[in-house]
């Protein structure tokens, strides 16, 4: 799937940030096809948006680190879409 068919794919979905509550059960991130489409778009959007991983370079963290705490924020954000839409 093309980034722009994923990503008008994705706006019918109203991207939902996490604000804290529930989070995604473990097994969810694995059976739901929904979920890891969402995850993907909003972290490479993230990274995107922010200029890249590099640009976020501070002292003692690596682009690795870095990548973690979007791609956590990601998954947290898709959980909170997902979770949106079925209440």
């Amino acid at each position: 799937m093309s980034r722009d068919s994923l990503k008008n794919d994705i706006n019918r979905f109203a991207l939902t940030a996490w604000t804290g509550g529930s989070s995604p059960p473990q097994e969810f991130h694995k059976n739901s096809t929904d979920f890891r489409e969402i995850r993907s778009f909003c972290f490479r959007d993230q990274v995107k948006d922010c200029g890249g991983l590099d640009l976020w370079a501070c002292a003692g963290t690596s682009a690795l680190e870095r990548a973690r705490i979007f791609w956590n924020r990601a998954a947290l954000n898709a959980w909170a879409t997902l979770r949106n839409i079925t209440s």
